[in-house]
């Protein structure tokens, strides 16, 4: 277990330093342009993506949760995409009738009796 802590330790902190590192890569850019006030934004909008990439991660996990949890009573449903993709196809009658009356596919102008 704890290698698996270690592992996860890690690499989530090295996904957190790149966040907070390229948030001020951003801002001395933005400095060496000219622009102060830009690059207190991009600091701090680097500091802040760990925090927002956390909360995301969790919103997920918990959408996992509650599918895994609620996945029993819902066996039987058909998932909305699965459903709009096996509605019948509309037939149009009058389609058909001019495709009997074509020969080899192709409308002609005297129709068959």
């Amino acid at each position: 277990m704890f290698p698996l802590i270690r592992f996860v330790a890690v690499f989530g902190g090295v996904a957190a330093g790149c966040q907070v590192a390229s948030g001020c890569v951003r801002a001395v850019k933005a400095l060496c342009h000219g622009r102060p006030v830009q690059a207190l934004v991009e600091v701090a909008d680097g500091l802040a993506a760990p925090i927002l990439t956390a909360c995301t991660e969790v919103s997920k996990f918990g959408k996992e949760v509650y599918d895994a949890v609620a996945s029993p009573w819902m066996e039987h449903e058909m998932p909305k995409e699965q459903a709009d993709a096996e509605q019948p196809k509309v037939c149009c009658q009058k389609l058909h009738a001019e495709e009997d009356a074509a020969a080899n596919g192709v409308l002609s102008l005297a129709a068959k009796s």
